[in-house]
């Protein structure tokens, strides 16, 4: 199964308050969010965090490497995001893309960035753009094939590419077929 999240922002205490996140610590903010990963996610699953996975700084580096090893799901890949540092990014992640876009067969193509876009590569073709960055409390607020995969639209959890695809579906109110056109 293949999962996307974003905004996880580790060991952020402000992050709490300017995202209004009703937690009391970072500590419980932190545990619910692996528990709610750990949950869904199976160890040969691939989870997409779509950016800010931490935040930066050398006295939160060791906290942040321990939150990445607690997650238990060997192929983790990062898409960087704005508060993504260098230690960050050297983590043993599987990859690590500022973009990138996920061809499955038979699927949509899914066009990965941290920023949220106004249009995207093959945008007239149903291709479905994922993001984080804004921290929205819902998926999805546009009338474009685009959603917000992070925690605070998905009440702490990641999101499978089949629930992706069923919101793309149910928003573009036309069933896709296999090679992703309208029916």
């Amino acid at each position: 199964m293949i999962w996307f999240t974003a905004d996880l922002h580790f060991g952020h205490a402000n992050i709490m308050k300017y995202c209004n996140r009703p937690f009391c610590s970072t500590d419980d903010m932190d545990k619910t969010i692996l528990d709610n990963i750990n949950d869904c996610v199976s160890e040969d699953d691939e989870l997409y965090i779509l950016g800010d996975f931490a935040m930066p700084g050398r006295r939160r580096l060791d906290y942040a490497l321990s939150c990445f090893n607690q997650i238990n799901c060997k192929n983790k890949i990062l898409i960087k995001g704005n508060h993504d540092s260098a230690e960050i990014l050297a983590f043993p992640w599987k990859a690590v893309y500022q973009y990138y876009e996920l061809n499955l067969t038979g699927k949509n193509p899914l066009v990965l960035f941290h920023f949220p876009m106004e249009e995207w590569n093959d945008y007239y073709k149903n291709s479905i753009h994922l993001h984080g960055h804004q921290h929205n409390l819902s998926p999805s607020k546009s009338e474009a094939r685009k959603f917000d995969v992070g925690v605070d639209a998905w009440n702490f959890c990641p999101v499978s590419i089949i629930e992706i695809e069923r919101l793309a579906e149910t928003k573009n109110n036309t069933p896709l077929k296999e090679d992703g056109k309208p029916r």
